[in-house]
C-alpha cells in the first residue's frame, strides 16, 4: 500500500473514531443548562437543595464479579466542577416528589435511554437509603440520600449496562471493581464507593479525590419506614435517629 493511500486510510480512521465520540458525548440542552445553573446560583445561603441517587451495580451470585455503571457529566453542564466526573444515577428533589426514592424513580425514567433497564434498576433497587452524603458543592447541595441497586442476572445486567443516558445526564460509564481508579469522581461519589467496596470485599481502596467540598458519609442501616422527606431539614436530630423513630 502507498504511503498516500495509508495517510487516507488513516484519516478516514481519525473521522470514524471522532464521529463515535461525538455520538457518545452528548451535549446539553442550553435551556437545561441555564435551569439548573440558576437552581444553585439563586439559592440563598441558609438554603440547601437535597438530592437522592442510585448506586448501581452487577454482582455475580458468586460475588467474584462486581461491576458498577455511572453518568459521566458532559460539556455544558452548569457546574463546571463536575464535567467529566462519574456519578450515580439521580439529581435533585423536587417538592411533587413523596419520597427520596420517588425521586429517584423519576430521575430514571427521565435519564436511562432504555426504559426497561430503568424499569429492572427500580425493581432491584433498595426501598430505602443505605447512606447519606454530606458536604455538597459550596456548601448547597446536601445532603444527598444514596439508594442501591444490585442485579444479579448477567442477562439483566447486559440491558441496564448497555443503555445510554438522555437529557443533562450525561454518557453512561461502566466499570469493573478493579477498574473503579480509571473514572473521576464529583460530588462526593468516591467517598461512597470506597465504603461499600469495604463492606463488599473488606478491602480499603482509595479514589481519585476531586478537590472540592468537605464530604462526609453517613451509613444507615435499614429502616422498618422509609425516610421522610422532610427529614433532613430539621437539622436538631441526625437523619439517622429521625428515620429509626418514623
Amino acid at each position: 500500500m502507498s504511503e498516500e493511500a495509508e495517510s487516507s486510510e488513516d484519516a478516514g480512521e481519525e473521522q470514524a473514531e471522532g464521529q463515535d465520540e461525538e455520538e457518545h458525548e452528548p451535549q446539553h440542552d442550553p435551556e437545561d443548562s441555564e435551569t439548573l445553573e440558576k437552581k444553585v446560583e439563586d439559592t440563598e445561603d441558609d438554603e440547601i437543595i437535597e438530592g437522592a441517587v442510585v448506586l448501581i451495580r452487577y454482582q455475580s451470585e458468586d460475588g467474584k464479579e462486581i461491576e458498577f455503571y455511572f453518568e459521566v457529566k458532559t460539556p455544558g453542564y452548569p457546574v463546571k466542577e463536575y464535567v467529566g466526573k462519574a456519578n450515580c444515577v439521580g439529581g435533585a428533589h423536587d417538592k411533587e416528589d413523596a419520597t427520596y426514592r420517588d425521586t429517584v424513580i423519576r430521575e430514571l425514567l427521565e435519564e436511562m435511554d432504555d426504559k426497561e433497564a430503568a424499569r429492572l434498576i427500580i425493581e432491584h433497587m433498595s426501598r430505602n437509603p443505605i447512606g447519606i452524603l454530606w458536604g455538597g458543592l459550596k456548601g448547597k447541595v446536601e445532603p444527598v440520600y444514596f439508594y442501591e441497586s444490585v442485579i444479579d442476572s448477567k442477562q439483566e445486567w447486559d440491558i441496564v449496562s448497555g443503555s445510554g443516558i438522555s437529557g443533562d445526564g450525561g454518557r453512561p460509564a461502566v466499570r469493573e471493581l478493579d477498574y473503579l481508579n480509571s473514572l473521576s469522581y464529583g460530588w462526593g461519589t468516591h467517598i461512597v464507593l470506597e465504603s461499600v467496596v469495604k463492606d463488599l470485599t473488606g478491602r480499603t481502596i482509595s479514589l481519585p479525590n476531586p478537590g472540592y467540598g468537605d464530604f462526609r458519609y453517613q451509613k444507615l442501616r435499614e429502616p422498618e419506614k422509609p425516610v421522610p422527606y422532610h427529614a433532613a431539614r430539621d437539622y436538631s436530630h441526625s437523619p439517622l435517629e429521625l428515620a429509626m423513630a418514623h
